[in-house]
């Protein structure tokens, strides 16, 4: 298949020009915040799976949980409260959060109450209005588990940046939950063939790929893991965007 006719199935061309300007109406789907940015732990639980409420169960102190595309954060605060006053059907969180979003939020009457409940707290740091792909690893920090709910994964132009990030935070033994639209994102690799991220994702040397529930869980196998540099060619803004890359 040839690449103008494969980015021309999502409807877009191949053209630089075109991939710019799909670019800015990502970043503006982005910016106008048309999607849901209030997930809370149960919903995690239920599209991420048994495999990550157990791992989440796990962590200890010192342990650290990284999400990207984290909107209020309401899973992560939600978290750190568990066992405690109107959260106590949750399991206590013992380890530290890191929440990232491209947007900042607009406060609700319900995310002020949670908010004052986690004020102050050393084991919560938020990084809103600001992409994951732009942030230092030292800022960001180690992390033993790390979840992309409709996060970068699904709204990035660097999906390869976002995912060699991630790799690259990741400590020994963790995972990557991804809960995404598969069918949104195309890979054309490098013989002409196109696959879907999952199909991409589980060729890559060095990383273990399964599907379960709603997720992609993602375990490196072996340190120093790279996925290949990716270009975006074409796709459609939506929400979450229709996104074709080729592998360069």
């Amino acid at each position: 298949m040839s690449l103008a006719l494969a980015a021309g199935t999502l409807g877009y061309s191949a053209d630089p020009v075109c991939s710019d300007l799909l670019v800015r109406k990502m970043h503006g789907v982005v910016s106008a915040g048309q999607f849901n940015d209030f997930r809370g732990i149960g919903e995690y639980q239920l599209v991420l799976g048994e495999t990550f409420t157990a791992h989440l169960a796990r962590l200890v102190r010192g342990n650290r949980w990284l999400d990207v595309g984290a909107g209020h954060a309401r899973a992560q605060k939600e978290y750190l409260l568990g066992k405690r006053g109107f959260f106590d059907w949750i399991f206590k969180g013992r380890a530290d959060v890191v929440a990232v979003a491209a947007k900042v939020a607009k406060p609700t009457r319900y995310s002020k109450m949670v908010d004052t409940a986690v004020e102050g707290s050393r084991k919560f740091l938020g990084l809103f209005g600001r992409y994951v792909e732009d942030i230092p690893d030292q800022e960001l920090g180690r992390a033993d588990v790390i979840t992309d709910v409709f996060g970068a994964i699904s709204y990035s132009e660097r999906v390869d940046a976002v995912l060699n990030k991630y790799l690259r935070v990741l400590n020994a033994g963790g995972s990557i939950y991804i809960h995404t639209s598969p069918e949104h994102t195309k890979i054309i690799r490098k013989d002409g063939t196109q696959v879907t991220l999952v199909q991409w994702l589980d060729s890559v040397d060095g990383l273990a790929v399964k599907v379960e529930a709603m997720s992609i869980v993602v375990t490196p196998t072996r340190v120093g893991v790279v996925v290949p540099t990716l270009k975006l060619v074409g796709g459609k803004a939506d929400v979450p965007p229709e996104r074709v890359f080729q592998e360069v």
